[in-house]
């Protein structure tokens, strides 16, 4: 279906009016994915998700400036910072979680103490930097005897680069976009394949640099094609290409998303991974979404290729629109059919984070109406 201009205004003030429709609702935790039943399960402010709901509420008062809608924005930072407490737990998600939410605050209200809980985030996720191989570390040790993912990183991280990026133009100081751009250097060495596919987890090791391995991460094998690892890089490339100009970025975008819409032809909803084999075929819907901000962001640094990237993203959202999304004020959640990973639990559902990047596709397009 090829929907109007008016059409796709309405579809962004159905996706807000569902978001304000629930401002009170989720009061014990943070929204984290629709799974066996018909409501959101909760997660705490640990979990790398926790963002993505404050994140809507802030797409929704950007978009209305209804004070409600801040000051329960506001409420769930606040609940979110209580992470700082234990910044042992934390993890190299702090862009995905504090960049949504404080950083784009401050971006728009100027409120100063989002303001320096952003750059706090900003400090954790630095701190996780590996100089020796260039790459910010993914996630912590299981226990305090167990080191064996100190050499990890994941192509997940191409996102939380944002936040070091922010960090360097707010406090005028290029330490963090150094460290963001090593690491994006070091993903398009080891991650990003020659036909534009990507691997999801890379073991470095963490006291030479060396790469040890590949590994499968939430795809379907280390060498397969996991659709939102791939979703992942085609947005978080085209990010880094923004702040720093860098043409290479800008071509390791298009080159991930060239491949991604190749392996996915017209008229589909993402699979979990574009190599899985027919039976049993998951899809992942959350991987259009960010591929779709891709694509816009694209269509952004790319006058003389707007209309094609547009035209794309516009495809790719008709798509998950008609066979994904719910606009039903009394359900949670909004978009259905994705997967948290291939081996294991998560699958058929609906994602937060697909629900957050269905938004912000749907509301950059209006923008560019």
């Amino acid at each position: 279906m090829v929907y109007t201009n008016k059409e796709w205004t309405t579809i962004h003030q159905k996706i807000i009016n569902k978001v304000e429709s629930q401002l009170t609702l989720y009061k014990d935790g943070f929204p984290d994915g629709v799974y066996d039943n018909s409501t959101y399960k909760l997660c705490d402010c640990f979990s790398w998700t926790c963002g993505f709901w404050p994140a809507m509420l802030f797409l929704a008062y950007k978009n209305t400036k209804k004070p409600e809608t801040l000051s329960v924005l506001r409420q769930f930072e606040k609940k979110q910072n209580e992470g700082f407490n234990t910044p042992e737990k934390l993890h190299h998600d702090v862009g995905f979680m504090w960049y949504l939410t404080s950083a784009q605050d401050y971006n728009l209200t100027g409120f100063k103490e989002a303001k320096v809980n952003a750059m706090n985030a900003a400090a954790i996720l630095a701190s996780r930097f590996n100089p020796i191989g260039g790459y910010l570390r993914a996630w912590n040790d299981d226990s305090d005897d167990d080191h064996h993912m100190a050499g990890w990183a994941i192509i997940d991280c191409m996102i939380n680069l944002e936040l070091l990026y922010w960090a360097s133009e707010i406090s005028k100081d290029a330490r963090f976009a150094n460290i963001a751009n090593a690491h994006a250097d070091s993903t398009i060495k080891n991650f990003v394949r020659p036909d534009g596919t990507t691997c999801h987890i890379v073991a470095y090791n963490p006291s030479t640099g060396a790469v040890e391995g590949v590994l499968k991460g939430q795809g379907y094998s280390a060498d397969s094609a996991w659709s939102r690892g791939m979703s992942w890089a085609a947005y978080g490339f085209i990010k880094a290409y923004g702040y720093t100009g860098n043409e290479k970025y800008k071509e390791i975008s298009q080159l991930v998303i060239k491949r991604f819409l190749e392996l996915l032809g017209d008229g589909n909803v993402p699979p979990c991974d574009f190599f899985q084999p027919d039976e049993p075929h998951y899809l992942d819907s959350s991987a259009g979404a960010v591929v779709a901000c891709a694509l816009l962001d694209n269509a952004k640094h790319c006058p003389e290729q707007k209309d094609y990237f547009i035209n794309e993203a516009k495809k790719l959202l008709a798509v998950l629109t008609e066979k994904c999304a719910d606009f039903d004020v009394d359900t949670q959640g909004i978009l259905r059919h994705s997967t948290r990973l291939y081996h294991g639990d998560g699958k058929d559902c609906t994602l937060i984070y697909g629900d957050y990047y269905y938004m912000e596709a749907i509301d950059k397009l209006v923008e560019m109406l």
